[in-house]
């Protein structure tokens, strides 16, 4: 946990995402942070955003439930590069409610 922000007038816990992810903790503060609504308000904090764009329907391919990668993402979509991998903030936050420990792979991200 990074630490703690004002949200609505609410104070939510802020964690580093890509030590959420195993990338390790990376020194000096994120730029960016990303809200995450489920039973609690969390805040997800990260340093690089490389932008948005809507896809159709149809570039949403649903992925493979026994590869390692989908433990926090479950659809990929298909840009010029190739597939992105979408991650499931859903799972990421659950995997902190659950002290950092892996999804089992029966849980399924909203």
């Amino acid at each position: 946990m990074l630490g703690l922000s004002a949200v609505e007038g609410q104070l939510i816990p802020v964690f580093e995402l890509g030590a959420l992810l195993g990338g390790g903790e990376r020194g000096g503060a994120p730029r960016w942070i990303a809200l995450h609504r489920g039973q609690e308000l969390v805040g997800l904090a990260f340093d690089e955003f490389q932008g948005s764009r809507r896809v159709a329907s149809e570039a949403v391919h649903e992925l493979e439930p026994t590869t390692e990668r989908t433990l926090l993402s479950h659809q990929a979509i298909q840009v010029d590069s190739g597939l992105v991998h979408v991650l499931d903030l859903g799972l990421v936050v659950a995997g902190v409610a659950r002290g950092g420990r892996q999804p089992s792979g029966q849980e399924k991200g909203h």
